[in-house]
């Protein structure tokens, strides 16, 4: 009677034992993922910052520029019209580059939170 009891406690601390090695494992993986999507959120946010701090530079300089042009269509005024073109397609450019920093920020903010929550 002792020896089937003995026997039988072991095969239950052996099933507990298991289970929570199962349970382990799967919370590491879980973790691990989640720590992942964490750091490409972090990534994603300081190049987002990175952008953001540029098109603050740039929405700078074009206002200083529209303030400095002349009225005067001489040939110094064409050359910093082109130039004028030039800062607003960068503007463009960064914001397009923001927009999609943005984005991508946002989708590994979310998968990290997904993740977390699971």
């Amino acid at each position: 009677m002792e020896v089937g009891v003995s026997n039988k406690s072991k095969e239950v601390g052996q099933q507990l034992q298991d289970d929570l090695m199962k349970v382990l494992n799967e919370l590491y993986s879980v973790m691990k993922t989640y720590h992942m999507y964490n750091a490409d959120s972090i990534s994603a946010q300081s190049k987002l910052k990175e952008v953001e701090k540029q098109e603050k530079q740039i929405g700078k300089s074009v206002k200083q520029e529209d303030r400095q042009t002349p009225r005067s269509p001489d040939s110094t005024a064409n050359v910093r019209i082109e130039e004028k073109h030039v800062r607003r397609s960068s503007v463009k450019k960064i914001e397009k580059i923001k927009e999609k920093r943005q984005a991508k920020y946002t989708e590994n903010k979310l998968k990290a939170i997904k993740a977390r929550n699971e």
